[in-house]
């Protein structure tokens, strides 16, 4: 449940205990939970009369806070909570700009490939990083990715704000994405490390192959042959002109 997190502690050098932050009464106008995931960013250097004296902050960042500095002074002092609780919103903000960013990419690449014949998509991947700021290894985890979150595989709710760990997530098969799913890994704020090693432990415990794996390394080992059999030829071609002047 969502409290109000007096930042004008009741006394010079008091704290607030855990206890007294339980007992304090809901707000009855403030949105539904799910709408204080990611708190409004402010700007800093704004100080409003509302915010001088509370911020929204929900049960489970009291706790972080509290855990994290126990044993300091750190929650005696209102600015420094304010200030951290008001970057974390504005990181987290960001930080979803970014998921939004590499779909978008994503889906631009897609279309590509829609509109290019075969030939010319390839053309395109053999040479990617000399028309876009990413290599074709990142373009294919980035394609991966937005097809995952389109085809409703990975919901956009879940999905990570790296694009290397929704890559981990889009190569796992269905019967592989539904025992992510039981056991809580298809989040948000899922780890790169977390998928890596759950990969793993299916291999280890003898899972079934994830075809779609195997085909998109064979598909990204083809186009980097191509790549070289491409440069290759221009070199080629370089060095019969040099030999016929």
């Amino acid at each position: 449940m969502a409290i109000r997190f007096p930042l004008c502690w009741p006394g010079a050098g008091m704290t607030v205990s855990r206890a007294k932050l339980r007992d304090l009464e809901p707000v009855a106008d403030l949105p539904p939970p799910e709408a204080l995931k990611t708190i409004t960013p402010l700007r800093l250097d704004e100080r409003s009369a509302e915010l001088a004296n509370q911020v929204v902050v929900d049960a489970e960042l009291v706790d972080t806070i509290e855990t994290i500095f126990a044993g300091s002074g750190f929650v005696k002092d209102r600015d420094k909570v304010r200030m951290l609780v008001n970057v974390r919103a504005e990181i987290n903000s960001k930080w979803k700009d970014t998921r939004d960013a590499y779909l978008a990419i994503g889906r631009s690449l897609l279309a590509l490939d829609t509109k290019f014949s075969r030939e010319e998509s390839e053309m395109l991947r053999a040479n990617m990083d000399q028309v876009f700021p990413f290599s074709d290894s990142v373009g294919s985890q980035l394609r991966a990715c937005a097809r995952a979150v389109d085809s409703g595989r990975l919901p956009f709710e879940s999905c990570p704000s790296s694009y290397a760990t929704a890559y981990q997530i889009a190569m796992l098969s269905d019967a592989q994405l539904e025992i992510a799913k039981q056991k809580g890994l298809i989040r948000i704020n899922v780890t790169r490390s977390e998928i890596v090693s759950f990969r793993k432990e299916l291999k280890s415990g003898s899972a079934p192959v994830n075809e779609g794996e195997t085909k998109a390394k064979r598909a990204l080992l083809l186009r980097k042959q191509k790549r070289l059999e491409f440069n290759l030829k221009q070199v080629l071609d370089e060095i019969a002109r040099l030999d016929a002047e």
